[in-house]
C-alpha cells in the first residue's frame, strides 16, 4: 500500500499548525528541513526521523486494520449476496415471465380498445342520428316518416310542433267559440227581458183595445138610439138650371 501526504514549500518561521492545515509536510527551504503536522503538532523530520518513521507505520497499520477487516466482513457476506443474486435472478426470470404476459394482455385490451371505439363510434353515429330524427319529430311542418295517420288532419304522421299548432288553433277556436256563447247568451236574456216587456205592452194594449171596443160600443149604441129616434124632414131644392133635388133632413125629436 501506499501513503499519500499533501506538501507545501513554507518559510521555516510559517510551519505553523494554522498554515498547515491543508497540508500535512512543508518543505522550510530557507532551514533545510522537512516539517510534518500530525494533528496539532509541527515535527522536524529531519531532526526527528525515528518520531515520523513510528507515526507514519501506526498509521499505515490503522489502515492495514482497516481494509483487513472490509475484507472479512466481505467474505462473510459474498454467500449471502450469492444467495440474493439467485433471488433476484428468479425475481428478474419471474418478470420476464410477467411482462410476456403483460404484453398479451396489453395486446387483448388493445382489442378490446379498438372493439369498443368502434362501438362508440357506431353509438355516436346512432346518436347523431337520433338527434336529427328527434329534432325532425319535434319541428318538422310536414309528415317525418310519412306514415298514414288517420286521426291526423292530413292523412299523415305529424310532429309534435305540428299537433302543437293544432291544439293552438282548436284553443283558439275553442275561445272564440266560448266568446260567441257568452255573447248569444247575453243576447237571449236581452230577447228574453224585450219579450217580456213587449208582453206586457201587449196585454196592455190589449185591455186597451178591449177597453176601446167597449167604449165604441157604446158610442155605436148610443148614437143607434139617437137615430132611431129621430124624424126625417124632406126638402126639394130647385137649382138654377130648373133642376130639383129632394134632401132628407134627420132631426131629433125632442
Amino acid at each position: 500500500m501506499s501513503l499519500r501526504y499533501t506538501v507545501r514549500k513554507l518559510p521555516l518561521a510559517d510551519c505553523t499548525v494554522d498554515n498547515m492545515k491543508d497540508c500535512e509536510m512543508a518543505i522550510a527551504k530557507d532551514a533545510g528541513k522537512l516539517m510534518f503536522r500530525n494533528g496539532d503538532k509541527i515535527t522536524d523530520i529531519t531532526s526527528g526521523a525515528a518520531e515520523y518513521a513510528l507515526a507514519a507505520a501506526e498509521e499505515a497499520k490503522a489502515a492495514a486494520k482497516t481494509a483487513t477487516d472490509k475484507v472479512d466482513t466481505f467474505d462473510t457476506h459474498t454467500e449471502e449476496v450469492v444467495a440474493r443474486c439467485e433471488v433476484f435472478a428468479t425475481a428478474a426470470k419471474t418478470s420476464e415471465t410477467n411482462a410476456a404476459n403483460t404484453l398479451v394482455d396489453v395486446n387483448n385490451t388493445a382489442k378490446v380498445v379498438d372493439t369498443a371505439e368502434k362501438s362508440v363510434a357506431t353509438m355516436q353515429t346512432q346518436v347523431g342520428d337520433n338527434v336529427a330524427l328527434s329534432k325532425a319529430w319535434a319541428t318538422s311542418t310536414t309528415s317525418p316518416d310519412n306514415v298514414d295517420d288517420t286521426n291526423s288532419s292530413t292523412g299523415k304522421t305529424q310532429s309534435a310542433r305540428s299537433w302543437a299548432l293544432v291544439a293552438e288553433a282548436a284553443k283558439a277556436n275553442a275561445a272564440t267559440s266560448e266568446a260567441n256563447a257568452k255573447t248569444s247568451e247575453s243576447n237571449a236574456k236581452t230577447s228574453e227581458t224585450g219579450a217580456a216587456t213587449s208582453a206586457s205592452s201587449a196585454s196592455t194594449s190589449e185591455t186597451n183595445a178591449t177597453a176601446s171596443a167597449t167604449g165604441a160600443n157604446d158610442k155605436y149604441l148610443a148614437t143607434k138610439a139617437l137615430f132611431d129616434n129621430t124624424t126625417k124632414h124632406t126638402i126639394v131644392v130647385t137649382y138654377d138650371d130648373n133642376t130639383t133635388e129632394t134632401i132628407n133632413i134627420l132631426g131629433v125629436n125632442s
